[in-house]
């Protein structure tokens, strides 16, 4: 695991060795992306590019391309005696209630008495910190755990949508990161697209190709569209389909599916492995709203 503490420490340190960087605390006023031009409360600046990672999900209408908000809480805790396989995760439990959501608890062992829970949602409310921790203390209990002490807590919130947010790339000016579109849509999953699209971006500097020719549309893009709105039309449903797509596939396989990796023969093996029709609904509603 990537601890996010260490990775800001380390690029930190990274970029302080470099000469060609400044750092600057200011409040973003305005962009204006037709003349680069950058308006702060500490000032106003010309760029050459500019790179926006502001994600303001109030401008944009997600009424096409629905958004969902992925939520969770985690504790990682400590227990007094040995509980856990550090070679095995639980990377989608979805044993728990469901209470017509898509609900699951993510459980990553770190040694044989530390792991984290984690409570998870793709959709409905986000709920009082108190809400998640109930379900948590509840699962430990199941699970025969019960005492143990909190090392550490987290919580997020990461969107999940198919909003094509790259269409306001110009050849001078590029969003990037969840607000860019880069987050995985069906997962919320971002570091590891993040880096791909780095790669793409750095190619087209290089090379100098317009920023505005970077789109991120492709059958993936349109796979995901579709798991989305199974997730928002048939309530409840989403742990069906997850614990299909594992139950009836080599994990390795998904992973390499879920990371954009497969060919279209390994695809249509995933496809049928779940209730096929459940996204021919959602594939016929979008022709028939010519919205795909």
């Amino acid at each position: 695991m990537v601890r996010s503490d260490r990775f800001y420490s380390y690029m930190r340190k990274k970029i302080d060795r470099a000469s060609n960087f400044n750092y600057l605390n200011a409040t973003v006023i305005d962009i204006d992306k037709v003349n680069n031009k950058v308006k702060t409360d500490h000032g106003d600046f010309l760029c050459t590019i500019v790179f926006s990672s502001l994600y303001e999900p109030k401008k944009y209408d997600f009424n096409k391309y629905p958004l969902l908000n992925q939520h969770f809480l985690g504790w990682t805790i400590e227990t007094e005696n040995d509980f856990f396989d550090e070679n095995k995760i639980r990377f989608m439990d979805f044993s728990i209630e469901q209470h017509k959501e898509t609900r699951f608890m993510y459980v990553l062992p770190f040694s044989k008495n530390s792991a984290l829970f984690e409570y998870t949602f793709f959709g409905g409310d986000i709920m009082k910190n108190s809400e998640y921790e109930k379900e948590i203390k509840k699962y430990l209990k199941n699970e025969g755990i019960e005492n143990f002490k909190i090392v550490e807590r987290e919580k997020g919130v990461i969107p999940m949508t198919c909003y094509p947010f790259f269409n306001e790339n110009t050849d001078h000016f590029i969003k990037i990161g969840t607000s860019g579109g880069w987050t995985k849509p069906s997962t919320g999953y971002t570091v590891k697209n993040s880096i791909e699209k780095i790669d793409l971006i750095i190619k087209h500097l290089k090379q100098d190709k317009p920023l505005s020719k970077i789109k991120f549309k492709n059958r993936f893009w349109f796979y995901d569209v579709l798991f989305l709105d199974v997730l928002v039309d048939s309530r409840g449903k989403g742990s069906k389909v997850f614990s299909d797509l594992f139950r009836n596939n080599d994990p390795l396989l998904l992973f390499k599916f879920l990371g954009e990796k497969t060919n279209i023969f390994e695809e249509i093996r995933i496809f049928i492995s779940v209730n096929i029709m459940t996204f021919v609904r959602s594939l016929f509603k979008r022709i028939s709203n010519f919205s795909i």
